[in-house]
């Protein structure tokens, strides 16, 4: 049986039936089989501090104790956590419970001694305080055990629970939200009293009532009444016994006894019935003459009995009872007899110190209330009865005259209940007190006192809907009572609320004001559809009916097994061959009914999973169709363009830049091509010799391109001469100006020529420089006779071409001759002196001899206009501005709603069902093949790659042991620095940050320690960090790699990469583009999965590893790499130099290291330092090793003054 604590069963109907039904179908089982054991659906409990050490350590003494074998640590611990129990169970990290004053306050004593005698004396009173508890519970243990065996005395204990256990509404989180933090929540008292080796009494009632002293008296005493009414049923087994062995006609007797026997110990008869039965059965008529009524058999006299039986197995039960005066207040016994143990006589004292009240000071108490079906008011309540002189000692029930006494500050509400009661349970009827003149005012007035003061007793305040029935019932009586009219409602209201104002003026608090007395006739002219909304918004969570609950529920406990699990039904062997038919068919029927009910609750929950599973395909669907519409809208909308908040800008026009070029030529006009100029410019300034092959495959395309465009086209020759130096040629500026055959001038800024050519002039030999200009020009001789071949009809000019300070040649203005090549043409646009003009758009390309020739170009020269182009410093007609097209589709983006699944969760291209719900129906035999199908159909459509999601965690025990081994350091060893580093004599020292590495090359050895630091004393290591490279070496693949593995204790490191998870360290190439290098992933320690991740991020989509090839991991989204040939890097052997030094650098560091012991290091891991380049067909980036690095994969925190072993 397990009820969730969040469910709100104790407040339903419903929920107390199936509480009811639960205790019933567990009443006959065993201890162990009452309840759910299974941990995963029992709440969480807390231990005691302590460990799971101690556990063991129980189970140990458990199987020893009953000569068991015990299993093993290892199996005990795996069973625990495997079980789930590890999870339930849990131990506090400090003790909730109180703390003895005492033991506080000697502990204290010994902690603050001031001189050795204090401190002994203290410790002396300790030990004897410590020694007393302990007597006290050898004693408490002794008595127990005797009233369980040999049952000639009577041990009991009492106690409560917590009330919050009872508190509605319960919160889920612990914590009471703060709007209901001053309200009082609805609870309840519950009260066990243990009576050792005869029964378990749980006794209710509601929190408004007070628990002080009288509650545990009451407790107690009705615990008394309880195992007396047994031991009465142990007399009439006695008494059967008797008969039958003696007097062989009372068969009928006998049988009778026998039966009364087993009702009372099954509970069934209320005590006050019993003597009545017993006088009944005996059919003697002397009681009549003694009682005189015989409506009057069922007051509890054991003196009518007395005189009726005669047997001895029943008197010496019986005790003559003489004047109780003298009983000691301290003990409480005289409490536990019952009231005809009580003195008959006038002359005891009330109300003197140690005295017990005499019969005409009664006490009624809460048992009376409850058991004649009165409201549960539990306080105490002193009825004195006034006797005449005249009166005899059977005259006290005839109920006269009273008086009362108040205890505790009770109001008349009480009073009058209790009266009621008393009366109630003397028989005397309600029509006999109404012809009485003493009780006729007395009962007028215990209606209209109930109905405006029931509510007084409460601890809180009542509010003006609990007043309304109160006064609505004051107003009914009057009006029946009274000659008012019926229609002054205002003022029969007035007057009641002023009578229940005088009721409770010891509760000035609850004075009905001004503001509530209009509420309340607000409330009596309301009609009645408002009220009972009312009523049962506010009645919802007040727990009237869990008394009378957990009552009921004790009541069908006993029917059982008994309220003590040492009860023994030897003696009631009648009682189970009667009962034990009956029995049978409940339990076969109520586990019937359990079977029934989880298999319909099984089918039911098998039917919303399917019905969740359909739903989530459907939203899926929808989804994807909600998706497929928007994309195709926005592919419209890049294609065609729209207007977006009053702009005409077009974003097919920005995403597409030959789609703009077209847009543009089409505003503008259509291109023309007479308008444009075509230049082919030819470099041999840095091309160095120029031979004969090469100076013909210029000659052909030049004439190629000057006949192809005759117009608008030119040829520029730059020839390998030196650069001159314009501030020392004045002459030669003079004539450039002076010039009238079309010398051009190009001024073009950014213009860059590279190549030795273009350094200074240097000193050299004057015949040097006369055999130069004479090859030099030979050569442009040649040149011009080539290009002015009569075939060819082109026009030959020469050119000097110069360059403004700080673009070429630094600060100096250079300059180099040229040959001009036009066509014959006379519209040559050429021909005239001014070609160049600001604001005008060049387009350049570049000749390539060889394909290797034109990738480099291509990549160099594509790289570098993309990085200007992207950071907005190159122009370029046609490219995208990528800031303003975010912002114009950020402005046009529509967010597409999420679905939200039930069952499924999204995948890349599907959805997958969660694998927790599929193993758990697939557990269930019934449903396989049902879940199977469905899972099948569903992966079919929407999982075709069988990606699993929502599979069983591992235990958080597991997990947490995980993840304590990954941020601890395993260290073997710890020295202290100052003396341990002086001793090794042969060592290498490195610098890492905060912490020092040095290597013993003798004993093979590695240790760490912090550096330096007085201000403090502590030094930490954060993981992961690159500490040290391993020198020189060379690489080696293929057969010889192999080779060189076979090797076991080789000097040789794999390159090889395996999961996505492994680390590495990035370096840029020159190459690289800007944007590319400003990346912040160069120089730092990630892991292949990031870093690929950061560079698709960046635009690289196509990045490769060197040797590699990717390989997705099915089931998930990560990938691994898998290594095409075997490649490893050969160590250089260490150079032995005379001199040894101490220190050393990081990327040699590593070379004096054994690396089979460096393999085996769990601190330490090899890695590899990576260099992103482009690729050789210049389509992606690739990952080429540069040199193996040792890492620290787990952080360390040590002291200053010591140093710790890695291997």
């Amino acid at each position: 049986m397990h009820f969730n604590p969040k469910e709100r069963w104790a407040s339903t109907e419903e929920g107390r039936k199936k509480l009811v039904e639960c205790l019933m179908t567990n009443s006959f089982e065993m201890d162990a089989g009452i309840g759910n054991h299974n941990p995963e659906v029992l709440p969480r409990r807390y231990l005691p501090p302590g460990t799971y050490s101690d556990l063991y350590r129980l189970y140990q003494a458990e199987c020893f104790a009953k000569d068991q074998p015990t299993a093993s640590a290892s199996t005990f611990f795996r069973t625990l956590r495997i079980s789930g129990w590890r999870k339930k169970i849990k131990f506090r990290g400090q003790s909730t419970h109180a703390q003895c004053w005492v033991c506080h306050k000697l502990k204290s004593a010994i902690r603050n001694s001031r001189d050795i005698n204090m401190h002994a004396q203290s410790c002396d009173q300790y030990m004897r305080h410590l020694s007393g508890i302990f007597a006290d519970r050898q004693v408490y243990g002794q008595t127990k055990w005797r009233a369980k065996t040999q049952k000639d005395i009577l041990c009991c204990i009492v106690d409560s629970m917590d009330k919050s256990k009872f508190r509605l509404p319960r919160f889920a989180a612990g914590r009471t939200p703060k709007t209901l933090e001053t309200k009082k929540r609805p609870e309840l008292e519950f009260t066990t009293c243990i009576m050792h080796g005869h029964s378990i009494n749980v006794f209710v009632t509601d929190s408004e009532q007070s628990t002080g002293s009288d509650w545990s008296l009451e407790v107690l005493a009705l615990s008394v009444a309880v195992y007396l009414n047994d031991e009465r049923k142990e007399v009439l087994i006695e008494m059967a016994d008797y008969l039958e062995a003696n007097y062989t006609n009372y068969a009928r007797g006998i049988e009778y006894l026998r039966k009364l026997a087993g009702q009372i110990a099954m509970r069934r008869i209320p005590p006050k019935r019993i003597e009545f039965l017993l006088l009944n059965m005996a059919g003697i008529q002397r009681g009549a003459v003694i009682l005189g009524n015989p409506e009057i058999h069922t007051i509890h006299t054991m003196r009518a009995m007395d005189q009726i039986f005669e047997w001895s197995s029943v008197k010496k039960h019986v005790e003559i009872q003489q004047p109780i005066e003298n009983i000691p207040a301290t003990s409480m016994k005289g409490f536990h007899l019952d009231l005809w143990k009580l003195s008959f006589y006038e002359n005891a004292k009330y109300g003197e110190t140690g005295r017990f009240p005499a019969t005409h000071s009664l006490k009624a108490h809460f048992g009376s209330f409850l058991e004649n079906g009165f409201e549960s008011h539990r306080e105490c309540l002193e009825v004195k009865f006034r006797l005449s002189k005249e009166e005899t000692e059977q005259s006290i029930y005839k109920v006269n005259d009273f008086s009362v006494g108040y205890v505790d500050g009770q109001n008349k509400a009480i009073i009058m209940l209790s009266i009621m009661a008393l009366l109630i349970d003397l028989g005397v009827k309600e029509d006999e007190m109404m012809e009485d003149k003493a009780l006729s005012k007395a009962v007028a007035s215990f209606r209209y006192v109930k109905c405006l003061a029931n509510r007084t007793a409460e601890k809180t305040k009542p509010s003006a809907l609990d007043m309304l029935l109160v006064f609505k019932e004051s107003i009914r009586i009057k009006q029946s009572s009274t000659a008012t009219k019926k229609g002054a409602l205002r003022d029969l209201l007035f007057a009641s609320v002023a009578d229940y104002n005088k009721t409770v003026n010891n509760h000035r608090a609850w004075r009905v004001g001004d503001s509530t007395r209009k509420l309340i006739y607000n409330l009596l002219r309301s009609p009645k559809g408002l009220l009972d909304a009312l009523k049962a918004c506010y009645n919802e969570s007040k727990p009237e009916h869990a008394g009378k609950l957990l009552s009921n529920v004790m009541e069908q406990w006993k029917l059982g097994k008994g309220l003590d699990p040492e009860f023994e039904f030897k003696k009631l062997g009648f009682v189970q061959e009667a009962c034990g038919k009956q029995q049978e068919e409940h339990v076969v029927n109520a586990q019937s009914t359990v079977n029934n009910a989880r298999k319909n609750s099984l089918a039911a929950a098998f039917n919303l999973f399917a019905t969740n599973l359909t739903n989530d395909q459907c939203l899926q669907d929808k989804f994807l169709a909600m998706a497929e519409m928007t994309n195709s809208r926005a592919r419209s909308v890049l294609i065609h363009g729209v207007e977006a908040e009053g702009e005409g800008s077009s974003f097919a026009a920005k995403n597409e830049p030959w789609l703009q070029s077209t847009l543009t030529a089409f505003g503008q006009g259509i291109r023309r091509q007479e308008c444009e100029r075509v230049i082919a410019w030819v470099n041999y300034a840095c091309c160095g010799v120029v031979p004969a092959k090469k100076i013909q495959f210029t000659v052909e395309q030049v004439t190629q391109v000057l006949h192809s465009f005759p117009k608008n086209a030119a040829a520029i020759i730059l020839l390998p001469n030196r650069a001159g130096d314009l501030r020392s040629s004045p002459k030669l500026l003079d004539d450039a100006a002076d010039d009238e055959h079309g010398q051009v001038k190009k001024q073009e800024e950014g213009l860059t020529i590279t190549g030795s050519e273009a350094e200074g002039e240097g000193d050299e030999d004057p015949a040097a420089h006369t055999s130069a200009d004479a090859i030099l020009r030979d050569f442009r001789y040649r040149l011009q006779c080539a290009f002015m071949e009569p075939s060819r009809d082109l026009k030959v000019r020469p050119l000097s071409i110069f360059f403004e300070p700080s673009t070429v040649y630094g600060t100096r203005e250079g300059y180099h001759s040229a040959l001009m090549i036009t066509s014959q043409d006379r519209h040559n646009h050429f021909l005239k002196s001014q070609v160049y003009k600001s604001g005008y758009k060049w387009a350049c390309a570049t000749a390539c001899h060889s394909p290797s020739d034109a990738a480099f170009c291509t990549s160099v020269v594509s790289q570098k206009a993309y990085s200007l182009a992207r950071s907005g410093t190159l122009k370029l007609p046609g490219f995208p501005c990528f800031e303003t097209m975010v912002a114009d589709l950020k402005k046009n983006a529509h967010d597409v709603p999420v679905p939200t699944f039930e069952v499924c969760v999204p995948v890349p291209n599907g959805l997958a069902v969660k694998q927790n719900l599929v193993d758990y129906w697939g557990g269930i035999e019934s449903y396989q093949l049902e879940v199977g199908e469905l899972v099948k159909k569903h992966n079919a459509k929407y999982n075709p790659h069988g990606i699993k999601r929502g599979a069983a965690e591992i235990s958080r025990s597991e997990a947490d042991g995980a993840a304590d081994d990954c941020k601890k350091i395993r260290l073997q060893t710890t020295m202290k620095l100052a003396e341990h580093e002086p001793t090794i004599q042969d060592k290498l020292c490195l610098t890492c940050g905060t912490c020092r590495l040095i290597y013993d090359v003798k004993e093979d050895a590695l240790w760490i320690a912090g550096t330096e630091n007085k201000k403090r004393d502590v030094f930490e290591v954060q993981a992961p960090l690159e500490l040290f490279g391993f020198g020189s070496g060379d690489y080696v693949e293929g057969p010889e790699a192999a080779d060189v593995q076979s090797d076991v204790s080789g000097r040789w490191i794999s390159f090889k990469v395996g999961e996505s998870s492994e680390l590495c360290v990035l370096e840029a190439d020159k190459r690289l583009p800007q944007h590319i290098r400003s990346l912040d992933i160069f120089g730092k320690v990630l892991s292949y999965k990031d870093a690929i991740k950061d560079l698709e991020n960046a635009g690289e989509i196509n990045v490769k590893i060197s040797m590699h090839t990717i390989e997705k991991t099915e089931g998930s989204n990560d990938f691994c790499f898998k290594a095409q040939k075997k490649v490893c890097f050969v160590l250089d052997q260490p150079k032995e130099s005379k001199k040894k030094k101490a220190n050393s650098s990081a990327t040699t560091f590593g070379s004096k290291i054994v690396l089979t012991k460096l393999r085996t290091c769990q601190n330490l891991k090899i890695c590899w330092r990576l260099r992103l380049q482009p690729d050789q067909a210049g389509t992606g980036k690739d990952l080429v090793p540069i040199r193996p690095v040792a890492m620290l994969t787990q952080g360390l925190e040590g002291k200053m003054d010591e140093m710790y072993q890695l291997f």
